[in-house]
């Protein structure tokens, strides 16, 4: 079941960057606000960490996930950074679940 579920998560992720960086490109890229600059800032000096530590705490917020894909961050850092992140939210869940059931 994890390994199921795992992948359904990152191909969920994976479609929704796609659809997400189609319509909207890196339009997040672009702000000026020194507060969100910062942030940028950070995400794009650390993206795997970044994106590894969020989905850590927001898992499979679609809020989250058009944020990303909106910024400046590549897939394959967003991919990883994710899988990284979503590996130990979902182990946990699904030994839960094996555990109850």
């Amino acid at each position: 079941g994890f390994f199921a579920a795992l992948l359904a998560a990152l191909v969920s992720v994976s479609v929704t960057f796609f659809v997400v960086r189609a319509i909207g490109g890196k339009a997040l890229g672009t702000i000026e606000r020194p507060f969100f600059k910062k942030m940028l800032a950070r995400l794009e000096a650390r993206p795997v960490t970044s994106i590894a530590a969020l989905r850590l705490v927001f898992w499979l917020a679609p809020p989250l996930n058009y944020a990303l894909a909106l910024s400046p961050v590549r897939y394959s850092s967003y991919l990883l950074g994710s899988l990284l992140g979503l590996t130990p939210p979902l182990l946990v869940a699904a030994l839960l679940f094996d555990r109850l059931f």
